[in-house]
């Protein structure tokens, strides 16, 4: 990988990034990819990449399907839920987990490595859902409690 050099014709122009992708998905990768106080490397390919992979797939589609579901089947409001299965206690558990981790990383300028366990967690309540199937649970309304409890968790 070359350091970009505007003779070699390899300068990224960060107002056409911003144009095009707006301030926050900039801010995102360049967090996310480059540790303060080091050099990183910086693609067009790399940062679509990344945005696409982590805001739009990962984090958009979580919240996009949850409200979604939430929506459809409570109108906006979980007023009643199941009581916390063992699963639904290990997913709270590392959320907890996280707010300690993330703090002491932030503390620490470690923002590369805060948002690498963020990512981590929305992976797991990704999977969660998966494990759980809320949209099975959806059509058996002797299950709706438990399909609350799912979308509250």
């Amino acid at each position: 990988k070359a350091k970009m050099s505007k003779s070699k014709g390899n300068v990224l122009d960060p107002y056409l990034i911003l144009d095009t992708f707006g301030p926050d998905p900039l801010r995102y990768f360049l967090l996310r990819e480059i540790p303060i106080g080091l050099d990183g490397n910086f693609s067009h390919e790399g940062f679509v990449h990344r945005v696409n992979s982590d805001l739009a797939n990962d984090l958009g589609n979580l919240v996009q399907r949850t409200l979604t579901m939430i929506q459809n089947y409570f109108n906006g409001r979980i007023e009643e839920t199941d009581k916390e299965e063992k699963i639904d206690k290990e997913i709270r558990l590392e959320f907890d987990n996280l707010k300690k981790k993330v703090l002491k990383l932030v503390e620490d300028y470690a923002l590369s490595k805060s948002l690498e366990e963020i990512w981590a967690y929305i992976s797991s309540v990704n999977k969660y859902l998966a494990v759980n199937e809320p949209w099975k649970l959806a059509k058996d309304q002797s299950k709706r409690k438990r399909l609350g409890r799912i979308l509250y968790q």
